[in-house]
């Protein structure tokens, strides 16, 4: 259905803008509210912290990310720049 292509679309969004700031802060590590304050662009500071904190769990359940107290860095499984994330587990 359309309204589930679009839901996706949202969910891919919402990964790319929260790995985009836990890679460019990866050396000291983002915090959620790093995070949420990162955003730039209207549609993502739309973005609830609840649902930042779904991206990174799911992130840390698959590898991407991992939390060091308290602060999110890379993970063992993290997308690198000539990769692409298949986004499987939201399509």
């Amino acid at each position: 259905s359309t309204q589930s292509r679009s839901s996706a679309a949202s969910d891919v969004y919402k990964r790319q803008f929260v790995t985009r700031v836990i890679k460019d802060n990866d050396i000291y590590g983002s915090s959620l509210q790093d995070i949420a304050e990162a955003a730039v662009s209207d549609d993502e500071r739309m973005i609830a912290l609840s649902t930042i904190r779904g991206e990174l769990r799911k992130g840390k359940d698959k590898g991407r990310f991992l939390e060091k107290d308290g602060l999110w860095h890379l993970g063992s499984n993290k997308i690198e720049d000539d990769q692409d994330d298949d986004f499987s587990d939201i399509v």
